[in-house]
């Protein structure tokens, strides 16, 4: 995945991000909108993510 500068710095982000709230385990907000992830499931998530080239997390 080619990767894009962000603004006017020296960063380079990929163009796709992940958004991170379902992996919260339940807490807070997160958890009154999503069902809770294990930590298997979210370790995975972020592996294929990585594996794929994402480096923006949300």
């Amino acid at each position: 995945m080619s990767l894009r500068r962000l603004g006017s710095t020296d960063c380079e982000i990929s163009p796709i991000g992940l958004g991170c709230l379902q992996f919260a385990q339940g807490q807070g907000m997160a958890g009154r909108i999503y069902s809770p992830l294990d930590a298997a499931a979210t370790t995975e998530i972020v592996r294929t993510a990585l594996s794929c080239g994402v480096n923006w997390f949300d």
